[in-house]
């Protein structure tokens, strides 16, 4: 399929998004205020992505993406691998910390006879929940639900405009043709979609394609954030709900260690070992010392 070049951004554009803010009563997440003056148009249409989240499906679709751009930086991404990185993404939140997707989210319920099928255990490595998944079929064949709405649906507010007042059962087609037109504009949607062979791709717009690379930190903190606001909604009692999206990791402080332990060595080399202390306590610790942040 061709795609225009699209078009460099214009001081006019950013003048017109923030017309569109104002009359929308659009508040920028804080998460993007650091990039929202070098890339406004970016951030004005990645604010809204997340509006009448229901469904956690649009959450994990987002922190999907950058995953797999993150190992790859491909242009283009299979359809097929978006949804088994959902799977993955989902796999520690509900099967090692138990937390509730929704009842609507049918995303829990898959991810649950995946691990039920293939016997992982809850806290296994990404590496592996995704090697399972890629190697079975009847998981893939579980996740398909996802293509329906979930890859369309996120490019809503790109469209609002062109979709006010459409019936419900035309979306997903009009979506899918205007992504594919607004590649030749300045306000070109994040990606559009393609078939390679056989095959259903979602292809980045490449000013996109950039953007995400280049802030790929930033708006994994702004998809994660709203992925614990939205978890901690339906998990209300369930406390820290922010450090149950991922498995718990291994902190490695042997390097730290290393430096304080040389430290140690040259004051007391120096004849000054009384500066050694605890920065809390202010005692002198002794020879087996343990570490921990020792900046708050």
């Amino acid at each position: 399929m061709a795609v225009a070049r699209p078009r460099t951004f214009s001081p006019q554009i950013f003048q017109e998004l923030l017309v569109m803010a104002q009359d929308k009563n659009i508040t920028l997440p804080p998460e993007l205020n650091a990039i929202a003056m070098r890339y406004p148009e970016k951030t004005f249409y990645l604010g809204q992505v997340f509006n009448n989240t229901t469904n956690c499906y649009k959450l994990v679709w987002l922190l999907a993406l950058l995953s797999l751009l993150e190992r790859d930086a491909a242009m283009s991404l299979r359809l097929t691998a978006i949804f088994n990185e959902m799977a993955v993404i989902g796999w520690h939140p509900v099967c090692l910390y138990r937390l509730s997707l929704g009842r609507q989210d049918s995303l829990q319920n898959v991810v649950l006879e995946i691990r039920e099928a293939c016997g992982l255990a809850p806290n296994a490595r990404p590496e592996a929940i995704r090697r399972v998944i890629e190697g079975n079929l009847a998981a893939q064949a579980n996740l398909s639900f996802l293509k329906n709405y979930v890859p369309t649906r996120f490019l809503t507010p790109w469209f609002t405009t062109q979709l006010q007042g459409m019936p419900d059962t035309r979306r997903d087609a009009a979506i899918k043709k205007l992504a594919s037109d607004s590649q030749g504009t300045a306000l070109a949607s994040m990606y559009y979609f393609d078939t390679i062979g056989a095959v259903d791709v979602i292809q980045f717009n490449k000013l996109w394609h950039t953007f995400l690379l280049e802030n790929l930190a930033v708006v994994r903190t702004f998809a994660e954030h709203n992925f614990a606001l939205y978890l901690q909604a339906r998990n209300p009692n369930t406390p820290g709900v922010v450090r149950k999206l991922r498995a718990p990791t291994t902190r490695q402080l042997t390097a730290a260690r290393k430096f304080w332990t040389f430290v140690r060595a040259e004051l007391y080399t120096s004849g000054r070992h009384e500066h050694f202390r605890d920065i809390y306590s202010n005692c002198r610790p002794s020879d087996e010392f343990t570490i921990d942040h020792f900046l708050p």
